[in-house]
């Protein structure tokens, strides 16, 4: 019910046009199936792939792919249970899916797939069963930050290693919340952004070090948001409480700016395929790619 209502909520918002900008966005072909909470990612073969969700409150199982070459979708392997509101991480040449709903209940499981085999195989579960969980990879892990408990709104933050198919427990984020999203920009560090309860908060972790640092906030607070890194040094926020509202992020001089808005709304998730652009989709199927300007 819970993505439903909000996908209703969305719907209220009016929608601008978007405003000029630096940078600009090319629409693309749709996603097939329309939905909402999907794992989005980008596992290393030049495709990007969106699996699970919810459609109508329910969860999903559908995977699709879509293939920049010929600008079109297929689909792939469905997921091993209907799974939605969790993390995703593409930490070399496959993606992982971990926490969120599984078959309508918070759960700790943790999904692989495996681009070149089309499958999906079941790995190290994490710890303590929540939903809306960030993900993120940076230095050949991935990282899952945050949720919500069923109870309560966490600061967690949890490391998987692929290699040994483990979980470990490391520094918590100064910023407790759910739905917010994380990018690594490529400086070494990554980045936490917004999230609820609604918040501006930007949180910097250096892996090095397993420590934070709180950094520019946002412009507006949100949560729900997307995250795009397009492999040109900053981090790009889409934003869905202002409906497409996109501001970049300079991790050299700690400064957010405005730039070209997403021409969409509801839902979205974002993905980059490593060649200087990025892309996202949202919940309507809705789908773009991102040119950063000068």
């Amino acid at each position: 019910m819970r993505a439903s209502w909000f996908m209703g909520l969305l719907e209220t918002f009016a929608f601008e046009p978007p405003p000029p900008g630096p940078g600009a966005w090319n629409s693309l072909a749709h996603m097939p199936t329309s939905r909402f909470a999907f794992a989005f990612g980008a596992p290393g073969d030049g495709r990007i792939y969106a699996a699970g969700g919810a459609i109508s409150g329910a969860g999903t199982a559908v995977n699709e792919r879509y293939n920049p070459s010929t600008n079109s979708w297929s689909t792939a392997a469905s997921m091993l249970e209907t799974h939605s509101n969790a993390a995703t991480g593409t930490p070399g040449t496959n993606m992982f899916v971990a926490f969120g709903m599984v078959n309508g209940v918070r759960s700790t499981a943790n999904r692989r797939y495996s681009p070149g085999a089309n499958s999906w195989s079941a790995v190290a579960s994490g710890a303590t069963a929540r939903t809306d969980v960030a993900g993120v990879s940076i230095g050949g892990m991935f990282h899952a930050l945050g949720g919500f408990d069923g109870s309560s709104v966490r600061n967690s933050h949890h490391r998987y290693n692929p290699g040994g198919n483990a979980w470990s427990s490391l520094a918590s984020m100064p910023t407790a919340r759910r739905s917010a999203a994380a990018g690594a920009p490529g400086n070494g560090r990554f980045y936490v952004v917004g999230g609820s309860p609604l918040t501006t908060a930007n949180d910097e972790y250096n892996p090095e070090t397993n420590t934070w640092a709180s950094r520019a906030p946002l412009p507006e607070s949100t949560s729900n948001l997307a995250v795009g890194t397009p492999g040109n040094g900053r981090l790009y926020a889409v934003n869905v409480m202002s409906p497409g509202r996109t501001d970049e992020y300079n991790p050299a001089t700690n400064m957010w700016r405005g730039v070209a808005h997403f021409p969409f709304g509801t839902g979205p998730r974002a993905a980059s395929l490593g060649n200087g652009r990025f892309n996202v989709h949202c919940a309507t199927g809705r789908h773009a790619e991102y040119m950063p300007g000068v």
